[in-house]
């Protein structure tokens, strides 16, 4: 888990649960939740959490909502087997993981301004037995470990952070830092059982505000929720902030975590099915005219 891995803490997460497959399952959001607990569908009707079967029992969506609007725009994933890399299906509404594609990556493309402006609203279900409990870790990474940090978009210089003898939530950024309450002492959630209908389908939502929302401590930057750093950069420090022409963190080396989500057994050796998610921007229309980079990513690291 990056530079947590001194931290074995996991926040438990209460579930409310349904008694019966056939009822309409209740989502529960840890983090700030949706009107209608996973949002709208576009033009205001119910987007349907997703499907799961026995041997498809973990299921992920992904949707936007620019802020101060309440339409919510279905994402579709580039879904691609983890371990063989063949690619299942580019165009895919749902990623699942599968008795054929135990663990796959599944990568979002969302145009740059679009995502910087909207809230993302993830939709995830599980189907018991085959996978118990789920864990979600969210995409993070520590921006400094040195006291004297201040945090981007801060004017205030005397309010520095002490990253090395006192770290808070400051300290680190991405999706983590407000979908996981108490972050960093806590690195992932977990969404236990329901042991009184253990063949039931659970469903859940969570929702990301926009980076939009940060400024000015994003600062027409996506990194608050693209995790889209390449896999050879994620090994170099970068000290201060000019690296990034000021818009965005400072990022201590190997302190990259990808948002994860997996299910664990009873003892906790084995994860039957595993999703990685990757959400990437997207800076110009596939075939049209060439834009400017407008918004700053991790893609864009020197």
């Amino acid at each position: 888990m990056g530079t947590l891995n001194k931290f074995s803490l996991r926040l438990f997460v209460a579930l409310m649960m349904m008694s019966s497959l056939a009822c309409k399952e209740k989502s529960y959001s840890t983090g700030i939740p949706s009107d209608d607990g996973g949002g709208g569908g576009g033009g205001g009707s119910p987007v349907a959490p997703p499907v799961v079967s026995a041997d498809a029992p973990l299921a992920l969506k992904l949707s936007s909502t620019y802020d101060t609007t309440d339409y919510i725009y279905p994402l579709t994933f580039d879904v691609v087997d983890t371990n063989s890399l063949v690619s299942i299906d580019p165009q895919a509404t749902t990623c699942s993981a599968t008795d054929d594609n135990t663990e796959v990556d599944c990568t979002i493309t969302i145009p740059e301004a679009r995502l910087y402006r909207s809230s993302l609203i993830f939709q995830f279900s599980r189907l018991q037995p085959q996978c118990k409990t789920l864990i979600f870790e969210p995409y993070y990474y520590q921006a400094s470990n040195v006291d004297g940090f201040l945090p981007p978009g801060e004017r205030d210089l005397s309010k520095t952070l002490k990253c090395a003898t006192d770290p808070d939530v400051g300290c680190w950024g991405g999706a983590a830092t407000e979908l996981i309450p108490g972050f960093p002492d806590f690195d992932a959630l977990i969404y236990t059982p329901d042991e009184t209908n253990p063949t039931a389908v659970l469903s859940n939502s969570l929702k990301l505000s926009s980076s939009w929302s940060q400024t000015p401590r994003t600062n027409r930057s996506n990194a608050w929720a693209a995790n889209n750093m390449p896999l050879a950069k994620r090994g170099i420090s970068y000290g201060n902030i000019a690296d990034m022409s000021g818009r965005v963190d400072d990022y201590v080396a190997g302190s990259f975590v990808d948002y994860t989500f997996y299910c664990e057994e009873d003892w906790g050796d084995e994860k039957p099915y595993i999703i990685h998610l990757y959400i990437d921007e997207e800076n110009e229309e596939t075939g049209g005219t060439a834009t400017p980079n407008d918004f700053w990513s991790w893609f864009d690291a020197p």
